[in-house]
């Protein structure tokens, strides 16, 4: 609870969300309670404690924060984050105020707000004011000596991190790591992407350095691939692209080793559980969305997305997997990053050669539980003479026994180019989307028809009772 100077007592509490708690696999021995039964409790421990406001941070997307406003009585405003967006102008749902800022720290939002003592209600003045409600951060507000000290003491901190875990190889986060005449942005959802291309090519061929052998595929998920590289607009960053950005841009997460990002994993999958990767990237975006779609490095491949699911019945938030979302798939057989020659051999949906694949730690955690729900898409980790591998088997490690993680292999691949290629300034047709008639087109076309001949048919069989 904070006073402020006025006398007003502010209570705040936090909630991680159910959908935001379903990513994250590795959470270990933790235990989710009902979200809207402990906030109607802590709401009334903040009342009881003298609270006439209440504010919530929430961590759990905007529909879930939506619910929490109609289920948990007493929250005058949610600060909410989880799902990437900004809501513009703030929502009013049962009298609540939602606001998403936006993410990224693109913008910081202000709430101008007027607590009336005899109704107990807060009311906006933000329009009475003229304030906006997001305001846009950039180089043009003043630095804040508090704060700056702040970062100064985390810098020093972080660099000496850096410096220990590589070896010296990297030292300072500001350092300028590559130029870039161009930006290599994640800019759409459910489609190949220039950044993501970047980030899966560093993947597969500074493992290959790393590794010792070939590795024919590399597939990241846009969900850890967390941001964008945008080339600086100050005369001194013009063009130039800092170590940080890229670490900002790969470094989420942790391994076993729990030191700052996920670890790469290798291991061998058949030509069969490539299709099933895929079918599992089609069907999981369908479902919880944009960040379980794939980008990939030495591989192209046509779908469908309307193919992936029969039906998502409704009531129960349950899909039917059709798996038949991927069309072609052909594997790139030259060296270097993927082109457009005709270095690609075409893999079979049921074939059983071997191929070197690596992706991340997170990835990897998610790939192997959906065959355990839907056995034909089955995905079981193989070493090159089929032995069966665990998870921690395949992590990728370096001589020095550390992990090599996937900030590593993006900062390593960033520093060796030293100038941004020019294939990254177009996407270069690795996923193709062919799009036809959703197969829930038929399966709800289907029921109707079997309803109507149910009720035509129950229609005859009454009337030749009645006759």
């Amino acid at each position: 609870i904070f006073t402020l100077s006025n006398g007003l007592k502010v209570g705040v509490f936090g909630i991680q969300g159910k959908s935001a708690f379903s990513l994250a696999p590795a959470a270990g021995d933790v235990t989710i309670f009902d979200q809207f039964e402990i906030g109607n409790e802590t709401v009334k421990v903040l009342e009881k404690e003298g609270a006439d406001v209440i504010v919530l941070l929430s961590h759990s997307g905007i529909e879930e924060d939506k619910i929490m406003a109609k289920k948990i009585k007493g929250i005058d405003v949610i600060l909410g984050g989880h799902d990437h967006i900004n809501t513009k102008n703030p929502l009013i749902v049962e009298n609540t105020i939602i606001v998403h800022p936006d993410y990224y720290l693109r913008h910081y939002g202000q709430l101008d707000l007027a607590f009336d003592t005899e109704t107990k209600q807060i009311k906006l003045l933000n329009e009475l004011n003229g304030t906006q409600y997001l305001q846009p951060l950039g180089a043009d507000i003043p630095e804040d000596s508090t704060i700056a000290a702040i970062i100064k003491t985390a810098t020093e901190e972080l660099n000496n991190y850096l410096t220990s875990y590589t070896n010296g190889q990297f030292n300072k986060i500001d350092t300028s790591i590559i130029e870039a005449a161009f930006d290599v942005a994640k800019d759409a959802e459910y489609k190949e992407t220039t950044i993501g291309n970047f980030v899966a090519d560093a993947m597969r061929l500074e493992g290959e350095k790393i590794i010792g052998d070939k590795i024919d595929l590399a597939i990241q998920g846009n969900g850890v691939i967390r941001g964008d590289i945008i080339t600086g607009k100050l005369d001194n960053t013009k063009g130039k692209f800092a170590l940080f950005d890229l670490l900002t841009l790969a470094g989420l997460g942790s391994g076993p080793d729990h030191s700052a990002g996920y670890p790469m994993v290798s291991c061998y999958l058949t030509e069969k559980e490539i299709f099933n990767v895929l079918e599992v990237t089609a069907m999981m975006s369908q479902v919880y969305g944009d960040n379980f779609f794939l980008q990939v490095s030495g591989l192209k491949y046509t779908y469908d997305p309307g193919k992936s699911l029969w039906l998502k019945v409704p009531v129960l938030g349950t899909p039917i997997p059709a798996t038949m979302a991927v069309k072609s798939v052909f594997l790139y057989t030259g060296e270097g990053v993927q082109d457009d020659s005709d270095n690609y051999i075409e893999l079979k949906r049921d074939g059983d050669r071997l191929f070197h694949v690596v992706t991340d730690y997170y990835l990897a955690k998610f790939l192997p539980m959906v065959g355990e729900v839907l056995p034909k898409l089955k995905i079981s980790f193989k070493d090159k003479e089929r032995k069966d591998l665990s998870l921690d088997e395949c992590i990728v490690y370096q001589k020095d026994g550390k992990e090599f993680k996937v900030w590593q292999a993006v900062s390593i691949y960033a520093q060796g180019l030293h100038q941004m290629p020019t294939i990254y300034k177009e996407t270069q047709h690795r996923i193709t989307k062919e799009e036809g008639i959703p197969l829930k087109v038929w399966t709800i076309t289907g029921l109707v028809a079997l309803l109507l001949i149910l009720i035509v048919g129950g229609r005859k069989f009454k009337n030749r009772k009645k006759n």
